[in-house]
């Protein structure tokens, strides 16, 4: 999904595998914020981008629990 005006999807540019990222996330949960200067300026950002990140996220946790599955517990 390429954003508007050939800018960047901010959905495309989150990598859930970038602990940077990771981080960012995590910032934005506990304080309701990106972290300040997270977000490129050029980024498309989705009206829907919440749940697509979430979606993201959840995916690659779900590949993570698949491929280690010695690895039991919780989350």
């Amino acid at each position: 999904m390429q954003g508007t005006n050939n800018r960047p999807s901010f959905c495309e540019w989150f990598d859930p595998h970038n602990i940077e990222h990771i981080k960012a996330y995590v910032c934005l949960q506990e304080t309701g914020t990106w972290p300040r200067g997270f977000t490129p300026e050029n980024i498309y950002i989705e009206f829907n981008w919440q749940p697509i990140l979430a979606f993201k996220l959840a995916n690659e946790w779900i590949r993570y629990k698949l491929h280690n599955p010695s690895r039991t517990g919780g989350a």
